[in-house]
């Protein structure tokens, strides 16, 4: 009898160990370029225990024990643009997504032959990028091209598949019902109020290779590129007008809320009306 009991106790400290042992998950390996301290720097995480999750080098979800944390951050400038708490419902989901990732061996993401030892001829395409830290551990999943494989069903193509699914989901929580409309909208209206923090607007104009760029800058943010707009002019528009419109405009904190690229991306061949903010208001520039 105290043989089965020693036994079932071993099995039962051996198990449990086991389940310990791994902080991310089985395919985590010890993170020697201190990758996680460097991120753990970055977003002014102390917390020993939070899991860091980066997204193609340009997200940060950081969970802690009392919920998720999204980060928009400028790696240039190694500084925090935004950090909001996920609601509920968000997080819930962004349990699901993550737990699905960590299940995922990063190996039959980088297959690159058949069964026969054949290699697959895939181009090169966007390649996908996910980063999970915690205490001392990493877990690095990479692929690229995931479509290709997907569509032709090469080797393992389910993991790419769940992989992406993943990726593109995480991607959303990024992304607010704001930002979403914005991005359908093909005008805008830019609203500023010049005060002590933001003052006149400054247009430069450069042109490389052809190609026109028109940097708008303000104080107290980052300029935003618009390339290719060939004319910009002065105008006055009623605030009639702009109420028909409500919708269509944005303001500098909503620059201010979103990594530049995502910004420049969203301006992209829209037309956009630069405003000062009044009862009548001046159209400082329009695009195109």
């Amino acid at each position: 009898m105290k043989k089965i009991n020693l036994l079932f106790w071993f099995l039962v400290v051996t198990v449990g160990y086991s389940q310990a042992f791994f902080f991310i998950s089985k395919n985590e390996r010890y993170d020697h370029a201190k990758d996680g301290d460097n991120c753990r720097n970055l977003l002014n995480c102390s917390d020993p225990e939070a899991l860091l999750f980066k997204l193609n080098n340009e997200n940060f979800i950081v969970q802690k024990k009392d919920g998720f944390y999204k980060f928009y951050v400028d790696k240039d400038e190694k500084i925090i643009i935004s950090s909001t708490k996920l609601a509920p419902k968000e997080a819930t989901e962004c349990t699901t997504i993550l737990d699905s990732l960590k299940s995922i061996d990063p190996n039959y993401l980088t297959i690159t032959k058949d069964e026969n030892g054949r290699e697959l001829i895939v181009n090169d395409g966007r390649e996908y990028e996910i980063n999970f830290f915690k205490k001392e551990y990493a877990l690095t999943l990479k692929s690229n091209n995931p479509e290709i494989y997907i569509e032709k069903k090469y080797p393992h193509y389910q993991e790419r598949a769940k992989f992406l699914k993943g990726v593109t989901a995480l991607n959303k929580l990024f992304f607010d019902s704001i930002y979403n409309n914005v991005n359908k909208l093909d005008t805008l209206y830019l609203e500023f109020k010049k005060n002590k923090k933001l003052n006149n607007l400054e247009l430069n104009k450069e042109n490389h290779n052809g190609v026109n760029y028109y940097s708008l800058f303000f104080s107290g943010t980052k300029k935003i590129t618009l390339t290719n707009f060939e004319s910009y002019r002065d105008l006055i528009i009623d605030r009639r007008s702009l109420e028909k419109n409500k919708s269509r405009i944005i303001s500098v904190d909503f620059i201010n809320k979103y990594r530049y690229s995502y910004i420049t991306r969203l301006f992209k061949d829209k037309v956009i009306y630069i405003i000062e903010k009044k009862h009548l208001r001046r159209v400082n520039y329009v695009f195109p």
